[in-house]
Protein backbone atom coordinates (compact mmCIF):
# COMPACT_ATOMS: atom_id res chain seq x y z
CA UNK A 1 0.00 0.00 0.00
CA UNK A 2 1.23 3.41 -0.79
CA UNK A 3 2.50 5.12 1.94
CA UNK A 4 0.56 8.95 2.17
CA UNK A 5 1.86 12.50 3.02
CA UNK A 6 -0.09 14.56 5.54
CA UNK A 7 -0.19 17.12 2.38
CA UNK A 8 -1.53 14.51 0.22
CA UNK A 9 -3.99 13.64 2.79
CA UNK A 10 -5.21 16.81 3.38
CA UNK A 11 -6.17 17.24 -0.47
CA UNK A 12 -8.12 14.20 -0.11
CA UNK A 13 -11.75 14.11 0.29
CA UNK A 14 -13.49 12.53 3.38
CA UNK A 15 -14.81 9.02 1.87
CA UNK A 16 -11.29 8.79 0.52
CA UNK A 17 -10.15 9.59 3.82
CA UNK A 18 -12.29 6.62 5.34
CA UNK A 19 -11.14 4.10 2.90
CA UNK A 20 -7.71 4.58 2.85
CA UNK A 21 -7.71 4.59 6.67
CA UNK A 22 -9.80 1.50 6.68
CA UNK A 23 -6.94 -0.46 4.29
CA UNK A 24 -4.49 0.46 6.69
CA UNK A 25 -6.24 -0.70 9.59
CA UNK A 26 -6.97 -4.08 7.83
CA UNK A 27 -2.95 -4.43 7.17
CA UNK A 28 -1.93 -3.77 10.23
CA UNK A 29 -4.48 -6.61 11.43
CA UNK A 30 -3.41 -8.90 9.15
CA UNK A 31 0.10 -8.42 10.20
CA UNK A 32 -1.21 -8.77 14.01
CA UNK A 33 -2.26 -12.12 13.08
CA UNK A 34 1.14 -13.38 11.10
CA UNK A 35 2.66 -11.93 13.85
CA UNK A 36 0.64 -14.62 16.13
CA UNK A 37 2.18 -17.66 13.91
CA UNK A 38 5.63 -16.43 13.52
CA UNK A 39 7.93 -13.27 14.00
CA UNK A 40 8.00 -10.67 11.47
CA UNK A 41 10.80 -9.83 9.52
CA UNK A 42 10.71 -6.31 10.02
CA UNK A 43 8.64 -5.25 13.35
CA UNK A 44 9.36 -1.48 12.52
CA UNK A 45 6.22 -1.98 9.55
CA UNK A 46 4.38 -2.36 12.71
CA UNK A 47 5.22 1.12 14.21
CA UNK A 48 5.14 2.75 11.03
CA UNK A 49 1.08 1.42 10.06
CA UNK A 50 0.63 3.14 13.86
CA UNK A 51 1.84 6.42 12.86
CA UNK A 52 0.57 6.19 9.64
CA UNK A 53 -3.27 5.45 11.15
CA UNK A 54 -2.72 7.95 13.56
CA UNK A 55 -1.89 10.93 10.86
CA UNK A 56 -4.64 10.06 8.90
CA UNK A 57 -6.98 10.17 12.14
CA UNK A 58 -5.45 13.60 12.64
CA UNK A 59 -6.24 15.31 9.27
CA UNK A 60 -9.94 13.74 9.64
CA UNK A 61 -10.44 15.43 13.06
CA UNK A 62 -8.91 18.45 11.46
CA UNK A 63 -11.15 18.40 8.77
CA UNK A 64 -14.22 18.03 10.54
CA UNK A 65 -13.33 20.84 12.87
CA UNK A 66 -13.21 22.92 9.77
CA UNK A 67 -16.32 21.89 8.21
CA UNK A 68 -17.58 22.57 12.09
CA UNK A 69 -16.45 26.13 12.51
CA UNK A 70 -17.36 26.91 8.84
CA UNK A 71 -21.13 26.11 9.47
CA UNK A 72 -21.44 27.74 12.84
CA UNK A 73 -19.69 31.03 11.27
CA UNK A 74 -21.98 34.12 11.43
CA UNK A 75 -24.22 32.83 13.43
CA UNK A 76 -24.38 33.76 17.01
CA UNK A 77 -26.98 33.08 20.07
CA UNK A 78 -28.75 35.80 21.67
Amino acid sequence: MERLTSDRMREMAGPELDRYIRELREELFNIRVRRSLQPPANPIVLRDLRRQIARTQTVINMKRREDNTSTSVGTKNA
